[in-house]
């Protein structure tokens, strides 16, 4: 049980000696400079770093002027859509009461006044959109004014009869 030990453990010793006397020094590096490295991407275009806005990002646009919420075609059509909103709080009341005979009445009127109001600052709301950008406070403003006055006019096509 001890010779098959002790010949492996020789055999072992004697491999590490043959290959440490056998092994042979590696050859001197040669220095080279950075201009005579090969440059394995050598090929590629130069690296730009990414748009971080994205890639539809278009530069800020004018900011609106502060009198705009004072043009004429935006005043008008608030005045008629504030009539509307009366009519429209009429005919929610009535058709609360059960009065669907006033409700369609006032319903119509509202509906038309609210057509009316939103049709006249269609074109306008778009050069808006153009000019100042969706983002620019007060045409986010004029845009939910006018998203409210279709939200309105949608529950009125729904509840009230033609």
């Amino acid at each position: 049980m001890l010779l098959p030990g002790l010949i492996a453990v020789v055999l072992i010793g004697g491999a590490i000696a043959v290959g440490v006397l056998n092994r042979k020094e590696p050859p001197p590096a040669q220095e080279t400079s950075a201009a005579e490295r090969p440059k394995p991407f050598a090929d590629l275009p130069p690296d730009v770093p990414p748009n971080r806005r994205g890639k539809d990002w278009e530069p800020p646009k004018l900011t609106a002027p502060s009198g705009l919420a004072a043009t004429p075609v935006w005043v008008e059509a608030q005045a008629i859509a504030a009539e509307a909103e009366q009519l429209f709080e009429a005919t929610r009341e009535a058709k609360l009461a059960g009065d669907h005979a006033l409700a369609n009445e006032k319903g119509r009127e509202a509906r038309k006044r609210f057509n009316q109001a939103a049709e006249m600052t269609a074109e306008w709301e778009e050069e808006l959109f153009e000019t100042y950008g969706e983002n620019e406070p007060t045409v986010r403003e004029i845009k939910r004014t006018r998203s409210r006055w279709f939200e309105r006019l949608d529950w009125l096509l729904k509840s009230i009869a033609r």
